[in-house]
């Protein structure tokens, strides 16, 4: 406790209209060259690599790059306002004082600093790319030290702090995009149906320039019923999913129609219909007397 109030009376007692002025004179000398360094440092660094990274990444770089040239500015401003008050090696000591109670109460700032510092090297994401961080899933608008900011599918503006980013699912990395199609068909058309579903699949497969690999045809689910769920499995390019997935049903459905094929709807609950005995239905209500 006495060094504290060693530090807090030498503080008060130093203060003077000079050494204001001088504290003034650096946190504007500290804003100024924050803003010319973070403009500069990002060109400096990142044009040197400009042939081996993407547009997206640059950005990303640009704004991680500039963010930290900001913090270092300001360490070392805050630096040379204790010097003022503390001459020689005494700024230590309230350096490691100060410095041991603000690394305490701000360990998620830290903590979200750091991995944001990490991200200069993790080429994990970039800006533009969409991703699911956490809960979180939309596009990165914008990545700084602290924060990473998502823009949901809704619109909506999500902060998620770096520190808290444990799983990195980055949907446009993916390797390809599924455009699959699901029939259901009575189990005594499901010979016919296949045999259909196999030849509309190789032609849509020679003629698109969009599927990865041969699609498939299968029934995922293995189960024997009076109606039999088939799957054409197909691996689209990344991003042209839903594309591929609209020409082929399009495709399907004639090649059914054409040999009077009709595709039903998979048996579920919500859809699913009880026969009912309206005979019983009406002597219920009878002895209950609402008929």
């Amino acid at each position: 406790m006495t060094i504290w109030q060693d530090l807090v009376t030498g503080m008060t007692q130093s203060i003077s209209g000079v050494l204001i002025a001088q504290i003034v004179l650096i946190a504007v000398a500290a804003w100024l060259l924050g803003q010319v360094l973070s403009w500069r440092m990002p060109r400096l660094f990142v044009g040197r690599a400009r042939r081996n990274l993407s547009a997206a990444r640059r950005e990303t770089l640009f704004k991680l790059i500039g963010g930290a040239t900001h913090a270092v500015v300001y360490i070392i401003a805050i630096l040379m306002i204790l010097s003022l008050f503390f001459p020689g090696g005494n700024v230590l000591t309230a350096l490691g004082l100060i410095s041991a109670g603000v690394a305490f109460a701000a360990r998620p700032f830290f903590s979200d600093v750091i991995s944001g510092i990490a991200l200069l090297f993790d080429d994990h994401y970039s800006v533009g790319e969409k991703v699911q961080l956490l809960d979180v899933s939309g596009y990165i608008e914008d990545v700084q030290l602290r924060y990473t900011y998502i823009r949901g599918d809704g619109g909506e503006l999500l902060i998620v702090p770096n520190g808290e980013v444990r799983l990195i699912r980055n949907f446009s990395r993916s390797a390809f995009s599924l455009a699959s199609v699901q029939v259901t068909v009575p189990r005594e058309q499901v010979a016919t149906t296949l045999s259909i579903l196999r030849k509309v699949a190789a032609q849509f497969y020679a003629e698109s320039d969009n599927i990865v690999e041969e699609p498939l045809v299968l029934s995922e689910s293995g189960l024997l019923s009076t109606e039999t769920l088939l799957t054409v499995k197909v691996k689209a390019e990344y991003g042209h999913g839903a594309k591929v997935r609209t020409h082929l049903i399009t495709r399907i459905h004639k090649a059914l129609g054409e040999q009077s094929i009709s595709a039903t709807p998979e048996p579920t609950p919500e859809r699913a219909t009880v026969p009912i005995n309206t005979a019983e239905v009406r002597a219920a209500l009878r002895k209950k007397g609402d008929l």
